[in-house]
């Protein structure tokens, strides 16, 4: 189905309001509020200019993006908290910055977010804090995961390939199902993640160790 071209104007509301088929190529966002906003299977990415849409510093609190090319979009500074990517292109996409928590008090904060069955390839996620997370069968290919917090999230039936795994934080983790491709177990903290049994068998046996 052709995409329906669309340009912001400053007028435009999209708090709560959804949007299907949509192509917002080239699109202004500015500091728009997009919380709770419900984007179906648009369009973010020119593919003739290569460029992605600016999301920088908006919020977009509880917003949800099913099935959209979000590819080389910049969502720096953003407030994502509660935001969600489902079947989504997110290669080169940056979240430098970003925020998926709610800070209570000055040392408290809890997560909430969700990227499922996305492509991150690419990505930034440097930075990111994303404890307890929903992060499932997501493609991690030469992902920037620089000083990422994944504690506690759900990362099974992820592709995982050209990361750097001592960048991130993994304790508490759910790998399960995952290729875990460049993971060195002497390397990286894994306390309490866990692991399929053939994914351990594989891991050891990398190391020279056979398991009968």
């Amino acid at each position: 189905m052709d995409k329906e071209k669309f340009g912001v104007l400053q007028s435009q509301s999209f708090t709560g309001n959804q949007f299907e088929f949509v192509d917002f190529c080239d699109s202004d966002f500015g500091k728009k509020n997009l919380n709770e906003a419900i984007f179906l299977s648009c369009a973010f990415f020119n593919k003739k200019s290569g460029s992605g849409c600016s999301f920088y510093g908006n919020k977009v609190r509880n917003a949800k993006f099913i099935n959209c090319d979000l590819t080389l979009c910049n969502f720096a500074f953003a407030d994502l908290f509660g935001a969600e990517f489902t079947n989504c292109r997110l290669i080169g996409t940056s979240f430098e910055n970003a925020s998926f928590s709610e800070q209570l008090t000055r040392k408290k904060y809890f997560c909430s977010g969700k990227i499922e069955d996305s492509n991150l390839s690419n990505a930034s996620l440097a930075g990111l804090i994303l404890e307890n997370c929903s992060l499932r069968g997501n493609r991690w290919y030469d992902t920037d995961i620089t000083k990422t917090d994944f504690s506690g999230a759900d990362l099974s039936d992820g592709e995982f390939s050209g990361i750097r795994w001592s960048d991130g934080n993994f304790t508490g983790s759910d790998l399960r199902g995952a290729s875990l491709q460049g993971l060195d177990i002497r390397k990286v903290d894994l306390s309490g993640v866990r692991l399929d049994a053939w994914q351990i068998s594989q891991l050891v046996s990398e190391l020279g160790i056979i398991v009968s």
